[in-house]
């Protein structure tokens, strides 16, 4: 289980990948960069969601 705890960071990693396509293609291809965007975003999200319900479940054993 503690192997799942790692690929949390792999959402960080996708944002700076999607984050630097986005900026990459903002000047060339716009709708697609919008795309980068969404995504770079929705890996944030994820990321923040992965990490508040993985606290939430190693503190329920605590009280």
């Amino acid at each position: 289980m503690k192997l799942l705890g790692f690929f949390k960071y792999a959402y960080l990693g996708f944002f700076v990948l999607f984050f630097i396509e986005f900026l990459l293609n903002f000047k060339s291809d716009f709708n697609k960069s919008i795309v980068f965007l969404l995504l770079s975003i929705l890996s944030v999200v994820v990321y923040w969601f992965r990490n508040k319900y993985q606290k939430r479940f190693k503190d329920r054993g605590k009280l």
